[in-house]
């Protein structure tokens, strides 16, 4: 296990971070400050990641709020699981 982290609005994630990202159904990685870097970013996790409740019922309320944050600034959204 790594090391624990919060972040808070205004922070700054470390750019040196590992993520794998699923795209097109394969998983690419890339660094934190690949995806992240001079971009507005929205960040969230959902419980229960690939679980029917998380699928049916937390994930998609983003997924259908993700116009609206875009337009208020958002270049990336990103959901941690």
């Amino acid at each position: 296990r790594g090391p624990k982290m919060g972040l808070g609005v205004g922070d700054t994630l470390p750019g040196d971070l590992e993520l794998m990202v699923r795209e097109d159904s394969a998983n690419n990685t890339y660094t934190s400050e690949a995806l992240f870097k001079g971009k507005k970013s929205v960040i969230f996790a959902v419980p229960g990641a690939f679980t029917p409740t998380c699928s049916e019922k937390h994930l998609p309320s983003y997924v259908q709020l993700a116009e609206e944050l875009k337009a208020a600034g958002a270049d990336v959204l990103a959901c941690v699981s």
